[in-house]
């Protein structure tokens, strides 16, 4: 397990189960709403489609990886690069849950 792809819906678990793995497998961790939304000294911006095909195939050179995110047809590459790929099903209450605890957080 060298290339992991963790996809899910929104409140699924897959930051965390990312930091996760990251730490126990010593392997860094993206998200890809960072690579589709980079945050420069401008603001965020969106990547093009091509653009972030080129950002995860740069990153895909380097070795291990573990990506996480919601399923864009931007990204399908990794579906062919990953050699381990979670899906994340997570109940509607508990991802109701989360957001909510989220949002209580933040404001």
């Amino acid at each position: 397990m060298k290339k992991v792809l963790i996809v899910g819906i929104v409140a699924s678990g897959k930051t965390t189960l990312a930091k996760r793995l990251s730490q126990k497998m010593n392997v860094p961790w993206y998200e890809l709403d960072d690579i589709v939304h980079p945050q420069t000294a401008a603001g965020r911006y969106k990547r093009t489609a091509d653009e972030q095909v080129e950002v995860i195939r740069n990153i895909d050179k380097s070795g291990a990886w573990i990506f996480e995110g919601t399923d864009r047809e931007s990204y399908q590459c990794l579906f062919d690069m990953a050699d381990t790929i979670i899906f994340l099903d997570t109940p509607l209450w508990k991802r109701r849950i989360r957001i909510f605890d989220y949002m209580i957080i933040k404001t």
